[in-house]
């Protein structure tokens, strides 16, 4: 029954995916056009995903996601654009801190979300089962962002994750699931032998322990450390 209700808890997010999960850019800032006005972002601007862990508007994405102030032209912002039910709408990412040892970013986006994603703290072992939804960099119909569900097992765990399935190009920042809730965040590619040179003798922190894990390329090369 436990098993059940989690599926019947994942379905429904993934059903309503656009609501949790979003997109960063880089685009004209909001505070310098009239309200009302269609921001127009290259495709080159996509910075990555972000997603949902609280109502105040509060959101986890991949460090490398987040550019630094020098990285920023002037007259543009990092921008999360939101879906609202019938229309995507631009908001400002007011503020952001980055974790120099994990590759974690937190944001705070002006909206206040009505739905955000739940975050388990339990430690993700060797063969357990996760899944990941995000949008990569590439859109294979032509007509804009799509999402992508990647389903597979942990393959390797110690300061980071290495999972058994490879995520396009563009998903950094994405949640990783375990059952229904996020325990992870996508940040990179690596393979198990460089996993194993990394590992360093040091105590993380739970937040940077428990939502990093290494699946899929950055969108960038890491900007702030």
């Amino acid at each position: 029954m436990l098993v059940l209700c989690s599926r019947l808890q994942m379905s429904t997010i993934l059903e309503d995916i656009r609501r949790y999960v979003f997109p960063l850019y880089l685009g004209t800032d909001p505070a310098s056009i009239p309200t009302g006005t269609t921001i127009v972002s290259p495709d080159r601007n996509f910075l990555g995903n972000a997603f949902f862990i609280a109502r105040n508007g509060v959101a986890l994405t991949a460090g490398h996601c987040i550019p630094p102030e020098e990285g920023v032209p002037p007259g543009q912002t990092v921008l999360a654009v939101l879906w609202d039910g019938s229309t995507v709408v631009a908001h400002e990412v007011l503020a952001s801190m980055t974790f120099a040892d994990s590759d974690i970013g937190i944001i705070k986006v002006a909206a206040t979300p009505a739905h955000y994603l739940p975050i388990s703290f339990a430690t993700l072992r060797m063969g357990e089962d996760v899944s990941a939804v995000g949008i990569p960099q590439h859109s294979v119909s032509g007509r804009g962002k799509e999402f992508r569900y990647l389903k597979g097992h942990v393959t390797f765990s110690s300061r980071f994750l290495e999972l058994s399935f490879a995520a396009p190009l563009g998903m950094s920042g994405s949640p990783v699931f375990s059952g229904d809730r996020v325990a992870a965040v996508l940040v990179g590619n690596a393979r198990s032998e460089a996993l194993e040179d990394s590992t360093r003798r040091h105590r993380r922190p739970p937040l940077a322990r428990c939502v990093a894990c290494l699946a899929c390329a950055p969108t960038r090369r890491p900007l702030r450390s």
